[in-house]
């Protein structure tokens, strides 16, 4: 089996293999809405087959990340907060994603706002400078969040409040995730993992032709240690929320980067929220959600959705205690590892 590596426009492969029976290959496009990279593993037969899907892929990744990050000034993010108080044009994308979002935000009671924009930028000027916001500008900012302010046409955003932004970082991963999936099963692969940091969807079967296993980071661990639990998945998105890799401390306090949208705080609630569900996009915009509402709310919300699966980590104590979803356990990697611990499980 001969192995090789290219340097390709966009995009470094790893491994590969140029036989014609199916091998697992894999692939890092460029980093996306920050330092985020998504990795592909798909299993095909040729090297052309592989090039083509993962560039039909990056294309996607390229496109969307000029689209929706808030930190590329000529994106149309940035454009729509640029003229907050009026209408922005905008793409079919760019609407679709904003669409969902409002979906979202409703089905949580707000728990999940994209217009926390304000907030983020007083919590992450205040991370730079190792001190809280002020109260006063906090408080400001939080008077220019609110989903209900926006206004969503054909081909249109309008922020109704001048000074408004939207900061979709807790959605748009999971909807590249989406694309890009997308994009592999128009080239014809049928077998694939995409992953952004966390957030993924599982194709079909692994190289084993048996469910992809993605294992969940312990939220306190050093590093990527596991938390002895594995996900089972094919044909399904994943997405983890958590305060494990970014998070400042400030006078001894720490902070998560997520910021509850009602409160303008950090989230305080959980220290990690893993979702299953259909797509990347709903998995990615649930799981901020559930970070910051109060896990047997959380929990007790995805177990009246279909076909959506949840685990959320609280710290108390130092100690781990996990809440999940009904048949959250059923997708792992052995259904008998189903903890007896009561607190594992919902309240009825």
């Amino acid at each position: 089996m001969k192995r090789a590596r290219w340097l390709l426009p966009a995009l470094i492969v790893v491994g590969a293999c140029n036989a014609a029976a199916p091998a697992l290959y894999r692939y890092y496009l460029p980093a996306m809405l920050g330092p985020i990279a998504v990795e592909v593993q798909m299993i095909t037969t040729t090297d052309a087959r592989a090039r083509r899907a993962v560039q039909a892929g990056s294309a996607e990744v390229s496109q969307i990340n000029n689209l929706l990050s808030r930190y590329i000034e000529t994106s149309e993010v940035s454009r729509i907060n640029r003229k907050s108080g009026s209408e922005t044009h905008a793409s079919a994308q760019t609407v679709k994603v904003v669409r969902r979002a409002i979906e979202i935000a409703r089905l949580t009671d707000g728990a999940f706002d994209i217009t926390v924009g304000p907030a983020v930028d007083l919590w992450r000027d205040a991370r730079r400078a190792g001190e809280l916001p002020d109260p006063e500008e906090l408080e400001q900012a939080r008077g220019r969040v609110g989903y209900q302010q926006i206004t969503v046409g054909d081909n249109s955003v309008t922020l109704e409040k001048p000074g408004m932004s939207i900061d979709l970082g807790g959605i748009a991963k999971g909807y590249i995730v989406d694309r890009v999936a997308r994009a592999l099963r128009d080239t014809g692969i049928e077998d694939a993992l995409v992953d952004a940091g966390g957030d993924g969807y599982a194709m079909g079967l692994n190289a084993q032709a048996e469910p992809w296993r993605i294992g969940l980071e312990h939220p306190r661990g050093e590093g990527r240690s596991p938390l002895d639990i594995v996900l089972r998945l094919s044909d399904r998105a994943y997405a983890t929320s958590g305060d494990y890799r970014q998070y400042t401390e400030i006078d001894g306090e720490r902070y998560s980067h997520i910021i509850d949208p009602r409160t303008g705080r950090p989230a305080r609630e959980a220290a990690s929220a893993t979702v299953v569900a259909p797509d990347c996009m709903t998995a990615d915009a649930l799981a901020t959600a559930l970070l910051v509402m109060p896990p047997e709310a959380g929990v007790e919300l995805v177990d009246s959705l279909e076909d959506i699966e949840c685990l959320v980590i609280t710290i108390r104590d130092d100690e781990l205690h996990k809440i999940a979803s009904s048949g959250f356990y059923d997708l792992t990697d052995d259904a008998r590892d189903r903890p007896a611990d009561t607190d594992d499980h919902p309240p009825e």
